[in-house]
């Protein structure tokens, strides 16, 4: 399944969260069919790190890293927003959710729970 980013979230910018869970919902939909999924930002002109988080970095959470890997292919993202992808999204997603649970641990203790 190819799916053209501009069309889920219906404009040329991706900078807004809700936007990114858009995404987000239409790729794991296909994803939790076992489909492999291209996701196209050719269409986007501008991308930020809250959009991405909220579309790409939360299926880390929702799959096995190597599914991701062999499922999921994002094309059309000029070299800054791929190395913002690859560099900083993905790394921390997949830290985060490794994590989650000494996280949340952390956070009760912090907020007295």
């Amino acid at each position: 399944m190819k799916i053209d980013v501009s069309n889920i979230i219906d404009k040329e910018l991706a900078t807004f969260v809700d936007d990114g869970i858009l995404l987000h919902k239409e790729i794991k939909k296909y994803l939790d069919k076992n489909e492999k999924v291209i996701v196209d930002f050719s269409n986007i002109k501008m991308v930020i790190s809250s959009f991405l988080n909220a579309a790409i970095g939360k299926l880390y959470g929702d799959f096995q890293y190597n599914f991701i890997e062999n499922n999921l292919e994002i094309i059309g993202l000029d070299e800054d927003d791929e190395e913002l992808l690859n560099d900083i999204v993905i790394p921390n997603a997949k830290s985060f959710f490794e994590n989650q649970n000494r996280i949340e641990k952390i956070e009760k203790n912090i907020l007295g729970e």
